[in-house]
């Protein structure tokens, strides 16, 4: 099938991009044989990136409160207080500095990745490397999936390439009847699921389901177990480290 551009071209859309390689290529480390020094090095581009992205949008409010300062000192109606100075807000530790052209090594890394015999196309729009679909089949869209459970969260992963938002299923290992839960526009979100077992663990089978328009189209992604645990029991585990 034929794909447009992949690589995002808003500073915004990159920092999306670098975040969610930074969290999701971790667990296609052995499948695709990644190296764990391409791994650090996809991190501290990412902290990086988000530490230059946040200078710079700080930057650009100092510059307007300061322009705005400049006015009124110069020329400005009398009476106005300025006895605030605005200093430039702190940015937090400042993190590890990386090379130039990040997001080329980011291009010759999926490069790298896309031509092992293990890859597929499956595993691309995972990894978010492939861009949207030109002809886009609403009826043939299966989501693809990954789930996890975390107390009493699960923990979703899964592609906005082709359709943003997903609708969430659930329900009881052995049971034949599937629960609507929330719907989700990103590509990795977290769900609290809504149990009545108080005092045990509950085994849960979950999917996803395309929403384009408020309308579920295509097919129903595969369906992952996952376990959680209620609220109550999360506390007391907690309490007791």
């Amino acid at each position: 099938m034929a794909r447009g551009n992949w690589m995002p071209r808003k500073l915004s859309k990159r920092a999306e991009l670098l975040d969610h390689l930074d969290e999701t290529l971790r667990d296609y480390k052995e499948l695709l044989n990644i190296k764990e020094t391409d791994l650090e090095t996809i991190h501290n581009c990412n902290m990086m990136f988000k530490y230059a992205m946040k200078a710079a949008r700080s930057a650009a409010t100092f510059s307007r409160i300061w322009n705005s300062y400049l006015n009124t000192l110069n020329e400005g109606p009398g009476g106005v207080n300025l006895s605030t100075i605005i200093d430039f807000p702190d940015l937090g530790p400042k993190p590890e500095t990386v090379p130039s052209n990040i997001f080329g090594f980011v291009r010759t890394l999926r490069t790298v990745l896309m031509r092992h015999k293990n890859y597929n196309e499956s595993i691309g729009m995972a990894l978010m490397f492939l861009g949207k679909e030109k002809n886009f089949r609403s009826d043939g869209y299966k989501p693809i999936i990954k789930a996890t459970g975390s107390e009493h969260f699960i923990h979703f992963k899964t592609s906005v390439i082709d359709v943003k938002y997903h609708n969430v299923y659930f329900r009881l290992a052995g049971t034949e009847i599937w629960i609507l839960g929330r719907t989700f526009m990103k590509s990795k979100f977290r769900f609290e699921v809504p149990i009545t077992s108080k005092n045990r663990a509950e085994v849960l089978e979950v999917m996803l389901k395309g929403n384009l328009k408020n309308k579920e189209i295509g097919l129903a992604s595969d369906i992952v177990t996952v376990i959680i645990i209620p609220k109550k029991i999360a506390k007391e585990k907690k309490s007791k480290k």
